[in-house]
């Protein structure tokens, strides 16, 4: 059966994107007992909240997602597993966007970020903490336009799809997200003359539901782990690398791999490509679920890679070193924090690592999204 499941993947990179779309979405025709185990959770599935636009979407929701295969199992053993709480309530359940982002200990980053989206035109930010201590929680509880969100389990990376899903669910189906990370600043083309709202009636007058980005790692002329937070990092931070991206193609999704990280860090033990390619703004439906940090439900969206916006990407900034060190220690993100013990198994080597070259480019304005360049390259391993 191992062998059989691995060939049919094979196939299908293939296959066109419907019929691939539909064989993935039915996975679990492999694991039927492991399906039903979890279909009979999700059928006794009770929220300790009531504010669900509609729980009976939510939990048919689930069950398609359920049939989508082993992650999809994990992802909704783990939804029936937790309660999210919201602790203040600023009535922005209306807003039309809303900004979604999981938070631990960013006060230096919050309130240059929250500014910056402010600027784009956000009015709604939902925000999940996890358990910080260094003041963030505090300094969100007193933004008017800001609603926070506290769970009761630590983090991983399925927790965290399941609390961003889990607040979509709240706030309701039919509207736009915005789904962020603290270290990372939506850019569209000529957002300097264009509102955020606006943008967004654009989209969906060109029929565009969900945006694909890029995530572009910013860098500054200094080594990494060099420019705090504190500091004016989008200023500094303001080199990129314009080249060396390409598609990785899968049966699952294509994504764009490469940038700055391949180029500086291909020669460590780090075993796999970071994935560049993200779904951050949606149109969110009842039968729409944000399955990966990268990749959405129904899959059939999951193909498309085209660079309209990016995110820009602020990961090596002085306290940085700490969060990967953490992250390194407790295992808990992608691959037992892999791509984690590479940067820092690398910096430990030399910390005089500079990310800037003479081929890297200087963001100036949005228009700059111009100048990436993704390779007609595909990689099917």
């Amino acid at each position: 059966m191992k062998k059989f499941k691995y060939n049919l993947k094979k196939i299908l990179k293939f296959l066109p994107i419907s019929i691939r779309s539909f064989v993935l979405e039915h996975w679990s025709i492999f694991y039927l007992d492991d399906y039903k185990r979890v279909k009979s959770k999700i059928d006794c599935y009770v929220p300790l909240y009531t504010k669900f636009d509609s729980l009976k979407s939510t939990k048919d929701l689930l069950k398609k997602i359920a049939f989508s295969g082993r992650k999809g199992i994990i992802t909704c053993e783990h939804f029936c597993n937790e309660q999210i709480r919201q602790i203040t309530d600023n009535n922005l359940k209306n807003s039309n966007l809303i900004v979604v982002c999981v938070v631990k200990n960013e006060l230096g980053r919050i309130v240059r970020w929250l500014d910056y989206y402010r600027k784009m035109g956000v009015k709604a930010f939902a925000i999940f903490d996890d358990n910080s201590d260094d003041g963030t929680r505090e300094y969100l509880l007193k933004q008017p336009d800001v609603e926070v969100f506290v769970g009761t389990h630590d983090y991983t990376t399925i927790d965290k799809i399941v609390w961003v899903n889990m607040i979509i669910a709240i706030y309701g189906y039919n509207k736009w997200y915005l789904i962020v990370d603290s270290d990372e600043l939506f850019t569209y083309k000529n957002m300097e003359n264009i509102k955020i709202d606006k943008y967004v009636k654009t989209l969906k007058s060109k029929h565009v539901f969900i945006e694909s980005t890029i995530m572009l790692d910013m860098y500054s002329d200094s080594n990494i782990f060099s420019i705090s937070s504190n500091d004016n990092y989008e200023k500094k931070c303001c080199y990129f690398d314009n080249s060396g991206y390409y598609i990785k193609q899968t049966s699952e999704a294509n994504y764009i791999v490469g940038g700055v990280r391949k180029r500086i860090f291909n020669n460590t033990n780090f075993q796999c490509l970071p994935v560049l390619s993200k779904k951050a703004l949606m149109f969110m439906t009842k039968n729409t679920f944000v399955y990966t940090a990268h990749t959405i439900y129904p899959f059939k969206y999951n193909y498309f890679c085209n660079v309209t916006s990016v995110l820009r990407h602020y990961k090596f900034l002085k306290e940085d070193y700490k969060n990967y060190a953490e992250r390194v220690a407790k295992n808990n993100f992608y691959n037992a924090s892999s791509e984690y013990k590479a940067y820092l198994d690398l910096y430990n080597k030399n910390t005089l690592i500079n990310l800037k070259t003479s081929k890297s480019l200087k963001w100036k304005d949005s228009n700059s999204i111009n100048k990436i360049e993704v390779s007609d390259k595909t990689i099917t391993k």
